[in-house]
């Protein structure tokens, strides 16, 4: 999922920026939330510190902390290079900053006339979200589907956990994530096809794993015990396999083989 991240120290213009985007989001029927809205820069740093994700930054350049949204920005950019900031100011005069601290913005916002500001949101997200898009398919490193209401759906492989055909529905399939459990129409056999085999194995004719949340093989009861807690099964034939693939693999150190 796309997020979205606000730091203003206003605290009613915070509020409206925030209800601004979940407005644009919802309406424009984005896979994306605000996942972080806050006064404090720190809250910010402490949360691309802890995500991988790339994300959407709304900050406002004049913060009345130690740390102003220039700053802020540079820090970012230690964590999330490829991420997409939008600087908020009352004060156009100070956007040259942004220049010579050399930070790469995706646009600027003047508060000046609050419907404009709402415009000019709305097409940064459309434009952020377009390109976010674009780069993960770019990349490989996300798979992409369509649920039954339109809604594009992307997901980092490293927040996948496996694929599961649905059990209510021999034309549905579960993408089980970290996160989230979605159901959307397709079948294994073009999943398999379409996502990278250094990354995913078809371990069960129900089932593909991602092979980098394996913990542990319990070769009696033929299951795939896997990061958070999860577990999937896999099929006599293809779990000897993939022993052998996890054993060459850089993730060979996190297997044991139960018995």
């Amino acid at each position: 999922m796309f997020e979205v991240l606000v730091c203003e120290d206003d605290i009613l213009q915070k509020a409206l920026i925030t209800k601004y985007i979940a407005n644009v989001i919802l309406i424009e029927n984005l896979d994306m939330k605000v996942a972080v809205s806050t006064i404090n820069p720190s809250d910010i740093i402490d949360y691309v510190k802890n995500n991988t994700s790339t994300a959407l930054y709304f900050l406002d350049v004049n913060l009345n902390v130690a740390t102003d949204g220039i700053s802020l920005a540079k820090k970012i950019r230690e964590y999330d290079p490829r991420g997409f900031i939008v600087f908020i100011t009352s004060r156009s005069e100070t956007l040259y900053l942004t220049f010579e601290y050399k930070v790469e913005a995706m646009d600027f916002i003047i508060k000046d006339d609050w419907d404009n500001v709402y415009t000019k949101i709305h097409d940064c997200i459309i434009d952020a979200h377009k390109k976010y898009s674009s780069k993960s398919t770019e990349l490989q490193e996300t798979f992409t589907f369509q649920m039954s209401d339109k809604k594009l759906i992307i997901v980092e492989y490293d927040k996948i956990l496996y694929f599961e055909t649905s059990k209510t529905s021999v034309h549905k399939v579960k993408i089980h994530a970290i996160d989230s459990i979605r159901e959307f129409y397709g079948n294994l056999n073009d999943i398999e096809s379409e996502i990278s085999k250094k990354h995913f194995f078809r371990c069960h004719k129900s089932f593909i794993v991602n092979l980098s949340k394996i913990e542990s093989i319990d070769l009696t009861e033929n299951r795939l015990f896997l990061k958070h807690g999860d577990s999937c099964c896999a099929s006599t034939r293809k779990i000897r396999k993939l022993t052998k693939i996890c054993k060459c693999n850089n993730v060979s150190n996190t297997i044991k083989s139960h018995v």
